[in-house]
């Protein structure tokens, strides 16, 4: 597996450092197990951080460029017709292939943008884990467009980590850290173009992948995920009320809370744990001001973010921040058991 390959080759104990991270041998060689995502998280900031090599997400990404680690959503993915399409498939199926990722297109004049969010599942640094996924996400649209073709520039949450010759042999384009949000920023015109992959005759067979349970909760009521995913949309916005966040899904603030309940779990349980994941995650990474975080988060002021982040993890952002870079390694608290099968998709973390 490229994980083995890529450790290995820095010297690494590849198979022991995974049991460290809490993964079994047999989990980085068998594709159809299911892994938990905070174990491939940590897995790879502890290779990054022992072998020194800062880049490793991006080692991985380049190892790993190939429509069929996406599993039946690459089978799907390959048949669309054109980029924006297969872009488009990206958003709305991803749970067919992990619980912790999610895909985002949007359009704005002759921009298009492409976000990749991953749900930390408890884990407070995931930043090898997503120079991987935009990594693959890059190098899969080259594919398609060809060898040439560069982002108009690439977007990171987190402060630079490797060198910036790394990040050009990977993305070839201007890099911007510490930004609100995870994008790969290309021209709206590179969307219309054709898929080299398509084959019309085929794609009869490969919409009939399977389906996943991933897509919805307990009797057929809108999963949590789903919810979670809403929710880190409409923060940044300041209303991200449950009726906002019902209307987005298309049902009404009476039948949200239904389902959440049949689910075992309420809007308010869902709402904090999002902004909690959140708020680790952007603060661990250093490269955000805290007003900046606050605003993200949907906080009106910087003292009602720093009150509630102390209620939450029990000391003020900027102590949490330190604590975090003394402790140097992270473990994270078990938020809850999110899983993501295996071979990883572009935007969740590889084995």
């Amino acid at each position: 597996m490229s994980y083995v390959r890529v450790a290995e080759s820095l010297g690494l104990d590849a198979r022991g450092l995974a049991a460290e991270a809490g993964i079994r041998a047999e989990l980085l060689t068998t594709p159809d197990l299911m892994v938990r995502a905070r174990s491939l998280f940590r897995l790879k900031e502890l290779a990054a951080q022992r072998s020194g090599a800062l880049d490793f997400g991006l080692r991985l990404a380049r190892e790993r460029i190939n429509f069929s680690y996406l599993g039946a959503l690459g089978a799907l993915a390959r048949e669309e017709p054109d980029v924006r399409s297969m872009l488009r498939l990206l958003a709305n199926k991803m749970h067919l292939h992990s619980a912790i990722a999610t895909v985002r297109l949007a359009e704005a004049a002759d921009l298009a943008l492409v976000e990749i969010a991953i749900d930390p599942d408890g884990e407070n640094k995931v930043m090898q884990s997503t120079e991987y996924s935009l990594g693959m996400l890059c190098l899969m649209l080259r594919q398609m467009l060809g060898q040439s073709w560069r982002p108009a520039q690439v977007h990171v949450i987190h402060q630079q980590l490797g060198t910036l010759p790394q990040y050009r042999a990977v993305f070839g384009c201007p890099m911007k850290f510490g930004a609100s949000a995870n994008l790969l920023v290309m021209s709206s015109r590179d969307l219309d173009r054709p898929n080299p992959f398509h084959h019309a005759g085929l794609r009869a067979y490969v919409t009939m992948a399977p389906t996943s349970s991933l897509a919805s909760g307990p009797e057929g009521c809108v999963a949590p995920r789903l919810v979670a995913q809403l929710v880190g949309q409409l923060l940044p916005n300041g209303n991200c009320s449950a009726a906002q966040v019902a209307s987005g899904l298309g049902i009404d603030r009476r039948t949200l809370h239904r389902h959440l309940a049949r689910a075992g779990t309420s809007y308010t349980e869902v709402l904090q744990q999002t902004r909690a994941a959140l708020a680790r995650q952007y603060v661990a990474a250093g490269a955000l001001g805290m007003t900046e975080i606050a605003e993200l988060l949907g906080f009106s002021a910087l003292a009602n973010f720093s009150r509630w982040f102390k209620t939450q993890l029990g000391s003020s952002p900027r102590v949490w921040q330190a604590s975090q870079k003394d402790a140097g390694s992270v473990e994270g608290d078990p938020v809850r058991v999110i899983t993501e099968r295996a071979p990883a998709p572009p935007a969740s973390a590889p084995r």
